[in-house]
């Protein structure tokens, strides 16, 4: 069941949520972050001082039948304001939303379905931290950050297990990818055949890596404090060290975005098969951060 604005949108309306757990949990993506993007050295210089989140689209789909069916009625009732309070009583979790656009409507003889578009412009909203909890064996993998604790720089190692994370198959090969190489000066004369380029040097871009991973928790509650904290670690000031296990080497890294592919809820456990995308600031074969 879903209630808008303290309504039971089914009851009044005969309008029922048919999908869109997955857009409603996804991650919002950084906000852009300043950078210098010089060409005599790898990857950028980036300023991480205050990462921030970005608004985010939801795409919600949703069914009309029954006695009480009213759609329109329902179209009405999100366009007289603004915002609007979602409770999704099965997630248990509010989202203050606003309507952006109906991008899907099928109208049949005894029912109609359609697609709404929202944004979420409130993201992590008046989150205090609360620490993650698992009993997930470790796989070795760790985010790592420094932060000044009374005065003295502390790194602080996070490891993927604490929050109930599973790095899935695949990961890995997207990290070894080579990065694209940055272009050299070169210059292209029409009066000669191909162009002139400085071959000196190679230095490669940054690039986004995608890490494949999967939430699993014990309960719905467990699912959001885990959740939460996860994206909460990742977006604290200053840059990351991804620690990869098997070739027990670093990486200069930051989050920018997300994507979920699975989520489901099974005798109360929670399974989320997602990705986050890093952009991995400098990354050069047998250069790495030991």
């Amino acid at each position: 069941m879903t209630r808008v604005d303290n309504i039971d949108i089914y009851a009044k309306y005969g309008v029922t949520v048919t999908n869109g757990r997955k857009s409603i949990i996804q991650y919002p993506s950084l906000k852009k972050v300043k950078n210098n993007n010089w060409a005599e050295d790898d990857g950028l210089d980036i300023d991480l001082a205050k990462p921030t989140l970005n608004s985010r689209n939801v795409t919600i789909s949703f069914c009309a039948n029954g006695a009480n069916w009213d759609l329109n009625g329902f179209i009405q009732f999100l366009s007289d304001k603004g915002y609007h309070i979602f409770d999704f009583i099965e997630l248990e979790k509010s989202y203050k939303l606003r309507l952006i656009e109906q991008s899907e409507l099928k109208i049949f003889p005894y029912l109609s379905t359609f697609t709404l578009t929202f944004i979420d412009d409130f993201p992590l909203p008046e989150y205090i931290y609360n620490k993650p909890a698992s009993n997930q064996v470790s796989q070795g993998y760790t985010i790592s950050y420094t932060d000044i604790i009374d005065n003295k720089e502390v790194v602080i190692i996070n490891d993927f297990a604490d929050y109930g994370i599973t790095i899935l198959d695949g990961s890995l090969s997207e990290i070894e990818k080579v990065p694209k190489v940055k272009q050299n000066l070169l210059q292209d004369i029409n009066s000669l055949n191909g162009v002139i380029y400085d071959g000196e040097n190679v230095n490669f871009e940054a690039k986004d890596v995608n890490i494949n991973l999967l939430f699993k928790t014990d309960s719905i509650t467990a699912f959001w404090q885990n959740y939460n904290a996860f994206i909460y670690d990742l977006i604290r000031p200053n840059e990351r060290k991804l620690y990869i296990p098997y070739k027990k080497d670093r990486y200069s890294c930051h989050y920018k975005s997300s994507t979920v592919s699975e989520f489901e809820i099974i005798r109360g456990e929670v399974w989320c098969k997602f990705s986050i995308t890093l952009v991995f600031t400098s990354f050069r074969i047998g250069n790495y951060i030991h």
